[in-house]
């Protein structure tokens, strides 16, 4: 549980280890966060670099298109959305790549659609994610972004990935060379 100390520590921290260039404009902590997640095999994400983007009660909302296809009565007891702080997704991520689960992780932006009023943001980015020992998956991240005055901070990211029955929407789809 977050308090108001608790939140203003964190920030402050995390405002001491991020690069100001990764947190002055929203297309710089976009890519940032792009770049911190991803990892060749045999290493592991950029945590402090991760970290240093979220503000510190932001979650991480994982839709799975797989039970949110499901009508109700074919439901498991899956869960359709997976919420959890950023620590939290750290962890649970951290201990795939430990276990030799997850050796390789690329994601990469594809195209990105943002609305900005004042300090407020709302980010559309679809990419696409190569797994090592996985086919190559698309889908969007959806980004709630704030700006405290002196720097943005991300305060959730939700996605999901591009199923058959859920494709891409064109304004996410890449344009094809002329």
């Amino acid at each position: 549980q977050c308090t108001a100390r608790g939140v203003i520590a964190w920030r402050r921290m995390s405002s001491a280890m991020s690069s100001p260039a990764d947190v002055d404009s929203l297309d710089a902590i976009v890519s940032a966060l792009y770049a911190s997640v991803s990892f060749p095999s045999g290493s592991s994400p950029d945590w402090a670099r991760f970290r240093s983007l979220f503000e510190p009660s932001a979650l991480m909302i994982r839709v799975d298109p797989r039970v949110t296809a499901l009508p109700p009565s074919e439901r498991s007891d899956a869960p359709a959305l997976i919420a959890t702080p950023v620590d939290a997704y750290i962890a649970r991520t951290q201990a795939l790549i430990d276990g030799g689960t997850l050796r390789g992780f690329e994601e990469r932006e594809l195209v990105r659609r943002t609305e900005v009023f004042g300090d407020v943001a709302q980010v559309f980015s679809s990419y696409e994610r190569s797994v090592e020992g996985s086919p190559l998956v698309r889908g969007v991240n959806s980004m709630s972004l704030v700006k405290d005055g002196l720097r943005w901070w991300i305060a959730a990211v939700a996605w999901t990935d591009e199923t058959p029955d859920n494709p891409l929407p064109a304004r996410l789809v890449p344009r094809s060379p002329a």
